[in-house]
């Protein structure tokens, strides 16, 4: 379904003569849903410490090997905080 400024949009660019193809700040065709720009969410202090490598703690042996210690990471975390 198209929304009624993308139909509006439309309809003015083939009054004026514009191709279609060539409305390329309305989307792709004219027509097309316009996507907005999403507002990302800011990271916080924890995700920010564990995409650091420097503070990656990783299981050695086991089952686990190679992947991320969280709990290991949380202790050294709450530690550096105090």
């Amino acid at each position: 379904m198209v929304c009624p400024t993308c139909k509006a949009i439309a309809a003015v660019l083939d009054a004026a003569g514009v191709p279609k193809g060539a409305a390329k700040s309305i989307g792709k065709y004219a027509g097309d849903k316009i996507e907005k720009p999403v507002k990302r969410r800011a990271k916080s202090a924890w995700n920010k410490y564990v995409k650091n490598p420097k503070n990656q703690i990783k299981w050695k042996t086991g089952a686990k090997k190679g992947l991320l210690n969280l709990k290991a990471m949380a202790r050294a975390y709450k530690k550096k905080r105090r």
